[in-house]
């Protein structure tokens, strides 16, 4: 039997033995002096669970691929906001109408049925004298200071540029209003309000008479003796894709020249129509709408002379593509519906714009931008140029209105005053 000062001096000795193995597994915590009592050490181990926390990464960080790329793209960019104050001309806003044969013209200029009333008869009605009348015309309706934005996001390139632009018009509307035409003859005394005089004069449309035109002895016309208004309505917008090739400027300063190629698309759609009333009758009306979708590739060139202080440039480009077009013409006499025609059709279309633009350097990261924009776009369809005026035959042998359409491809002439920013990454 050990005794117990033995049996104390035993267990001291084997706590200090395995006293380097328990601080290691405590990682440097060391308990001096004797332990008391020293359990058995057991077999069993405990799983090893290994916990990986990741701290918080920044949103940003440069150091992975897609920010890498992204930065360096737009510490090579620069962004363009322009306000545009563009014109519409174009097509034959004229007189509204078939054309009249015979018209004659004063020694002051005037012309009959524009400026001097004409006696005409109501051949759709009977042959009823209506007394004078005038023709009316839209030379009147024109789409002029037509406000919009062109925005133009740049990216230079490894041996060249890449230019992305949007632009859009406000919608344009324009129209003309003759209201209380018999209310007029009314206050002066006239007996018959639906009479034309010289003074106050109704307004006729001219028709065809089966696609022939005719003269004032026998015209058929739509007449209006109470009111009578038109309507113009057009609005543009588009889209490009361009690539330049590399400024070839010494020292980024004097001339250069670009050659310039992408892609492109423009929609422009149009309007027009007119409502007339008569004494005693429903209304009549005529209604024309179109939508023209150019797309198609581009090229031109650019030639710019560069320094500190300024850039001027010229940039001639065309777009030779197709025009995916549709119109339709709807028409509604004395309160009964007409025929509505409807036509699409995709044809060739060609856009060709010069940009002249001034840049003035404020600072090397913003700059002022004016210029001016001439675009004409060919094989355009236009509203107003597509109804026909025509009178025929009906089941019964009595003439009446037949108002139909016929497409008819026009250029069109955009051009206007642009001013803007130019802001540099």
């Amino acid at each position: 039997m050990i005794r117990p000062n033995l049996r104390s001096f035993a267990a001291a000795v084997a706590c200090l033995i395995s006293a380097p193995s328990v601080a290691s597994a405590q990682q440097g915590h060391y308990v001096e002096g004797p332990a008391p009592y020293c359990p058995p050490r057991s077999t069993y181990e405990e799983p090893i669970q290994d916990h990986y926390l990741q701290g918080n990464t920044d949103l940003w960080d440069e150091g992975r691929p897609i920010e890498r790329f992204v930065g360096k793209v737009a510490s090579q960019s620069w962004m363009r906001l322009e306000f545009l104050m563009w014109n519409y001309e174009g097509g034959d806003h004229d007189q509204i109408g078939a054309p009249v044969l015979g018209l004659q013209q004063n020694t002051r200029g005037e012309i009959e049925g524009q400026e001097i009333p004409v006696s005409l008869l109501d051949n759709l009605n009977g042959g009823t004298d209506i007394g004078e009348a005038l023709f009316p015309y839209a030379t009147a309706l024109g789409n002029t200071d037509v406000p919009g934005i062109r925005g133009t996001l740049g990216v230079a390139l490894s041996g060249g540029e890449l230019e992305l632009s949007f632009f859009g018009l406000e919608q344009s509307n324009s129209f003309l209003q003759a209201d209380d035409l018999s209310a007029a003859r009314t206050r002066v005394g006239l007996a018959d309000p639906a009479f034309g005089t010289i003074a106050f004069p109704n307004l006729a449309v001219p028709l065809l008479t089966d696609g022939v035109s005719g003269t004032v002895a026998d015209l058929n016309a739509l007449i209006f003796s109470e009111s009578f208004s038109t309507r113009m309505e057009s609005q543009m917008w588009g889209s490009e894709l361009a690539v330049l090739t590399e400024k070839k400027a010494p020292g980024g300063a004097g001339a250069s020249w670009q050659w310039l190629t992408g892609f492109r698309y423009v929609n422009y759609d149009e309007e027009f129509g007119f409502t007339g009333t008569s004494v005693g009758s429903p209304g009549t009306s005529v209604t024309a709408n179109t939508i023209n979708n150019f797309y198609g590739p581009e090229f031109g060139a650019r030639a710019a002379l560069t320094s500190k202080y300024f850039t001027l440039s010229a940039t001639p480009r065309i777009m030779m593509g197709l025009n995916d077009n549709t119109s339709k013409v709807s028409s509604v006499y004395q309160s009964v519906d007409g025929v509505q025609y409807n036509s699409r059709s995709v044809d060739f279309g060609t856009i060709t714009q010069v940009n002249l633009a001034a840049e003035i350097n404020l600072s090397p990261k913003f700059a002022i931008f004016g210029g001016y924009d001439f675009m004409v776009l060919t094989g355009v369809s236009k509203a107003f140029d597509n109804v026909v005026y025509d009178s025929a035959l009906d089941g019964g042998g009595a003439r009446v209105a037949d108002i139909n359409q016929r497409v008819d491809l026009q250029n069109l002439l955009v051009h206007g005053f642009t001013v803007g920013g130019v802001f540099r990454y």
